[in-house]
């Protein structure tokens, strides 16, 4: 629940553990915009981007129209403060014990991690890592309606759904390629567009902000009373219609979840795309192997065969456990990557890719983005898992 330690660990204790180890592995100045290499580094840091500086400013801003009375306010500074040093002494109660913090934190720190996601998303799709994850939508006549992705976000919350918003919104807006889940080449100007259904699991009270963001990837962004006729006629919603974002946020902590209780949280028969991003080493830390390693296991026998899992955290982070300090990717692959020999309940995961150290970067001035808060880059590492049917992996 939102108290436990563990369960906010899966989202809001991100900068709790950033703070003290990131700091020195990001830079407050804004940077160059960049692009990311699709193969594993060992050692050294790549840097990421795929999308365009508008782009970026329309993502952006999401946060500073949604946020707008708390970025203008005077006690901003004081309640930051007052966050971090939560977060310092790892009390994430009183961090984020409550909506109006949850605001504040997402008006501050989630920016660039939606940028960074998006950009993450948009790189997957273009690698045709997501295409078996795409399936059609039917209308009561049998006709497709849409192409839907569907996305689980464990300790997801204000970043992960306007970084699916602005994925979302950048494959509308470009010339992608189709997002049939077939092989189909046609460009038929009638293609249904892709569409997206994200569901945020986190112990802490993340659903007013995220109902927020939500309206605002939805509807009309705010202009200036002085803006041009021009910028006017152009002005339109990151997602339109509507109903082409679906989101659900749920407030529980999933290491109380068995078997039954994920598999309802899941709720899909076809793949999905599920995400682990800056949770999984706060919850071997703070909850241990065993419980995390559990969790995992019980993650692999409720995915839906030909799912992805993503995992995103602070590059070269270590567990520290009861029992020990250990790399987390090396706990994540000791618990994945056994299931090929050790199968649970039939199911084993493959490794797509793996990064130890990418970077996403800014843009430089006077090309930089518009925001009222200085925003860092982000160093990061990356693991993609595919989940597959283990008698597959013995013809092979």
């Amino acid at each position: 629940m939102a108290g436990k330690r563990h369960g906010r660990s899966s989202a809001t204790a991100r900068p709790g553990t950033k703070s003290k180890d990131d700091t020195k592995k990001t830079s407050a100045k804004k940077v160059n915009a960049s692009s990311l290499s699709s193969k594993p580094s060992n050692s050294q840091s790549q840097e990421i981007g795929g999308l365009s500086r508008r782009h970026q400013q329309v993502t952006l801003n999401i946060f500073k129209d949604t946020f707008a009375s708390i970025l203008a306010s005077d006690t901003l500074s004081a309640t930051l403060q007052t966050i971090k040093q939560a977060l310092f002494e790892r009390d994430f109660t009183r961090a984020f014990g409550d909506a109006d913090s949850l605001a504040v934190y997402a008006a501050r720190w989630s920016p660039t991690r939606a940028l960074g996601y998006a950009s993450i998303f948009h790189r997957i799709y273009e690698q045709e890592h997501l295409k078996g994850l795409i399936s059609p939508a039917f209308d009561n006549q049998g006709q497709t309606t849409t192409n839907v992705l569907k996305l689980l976000c464990i300790g997801g919350g204000a970043a992960e759904i306007v970084a699916f918003g602005s994925f979302l919104g950048h494959i509308h807006q470009s010339s992608s390629p189709s997002t049939k889940p077939d092989e189909d080449d046609s460009t038929d100007a009638t293609e249904p567009k892709l569409s997206g259904t994200i569901t945020l699991l986190d112990s802490g009270p993340w659903g007013q902000v995220v109902s927020q963001l939500q309206t605002s990837l939805t509807s009309l962004p705010t202009l200036s009373k002085y803006a041009g006729q021009s910028l006017q006629q152009s002005n339109r919603p990151m997602i339109s219609p509507s109903e082409l974002l679906q989101s659900r946020f749920i407030q529980q902590d999933v290491l109380d979840l068995d078997k039954a209780g994920l598999s309802e949280v899941i709720n899909s028969t076809t793949p999905i795309l599920a995400t682990l991003l800056f949770t999984l080493n706060e919850l071997f830390t703070t909850s241990g192997i065993l419980k995390t390693t559990t969790f995992l296991l019980n993650l692999t026998a409720t995915l839906p065969l030909g799912s992805l899992l993503l995992v995103v955290d602070s590059p070269g982070s270590y567990s520290e456990t009861s029992v020990g300090k250990y790399p987390m990717q090396w706990l994540l692959d000791k618990v994945l990557l056994n299931t090929e020999h050790e199968p649970v309940e039939g199911r084993a995961w493959v490794k797509l890719e793996s990064h130890d150290s990418l970077w996403f970067r800014l843009p430089d001035q006077p090309q930089g983005l518009d925001y009222p808060i200085l925003l860092e880059n982000m160093r990061y590492q990356l693991h993609l898992y595919r989940l597959v049917d283990a008698a597959s992996l013995e013809d092979t």
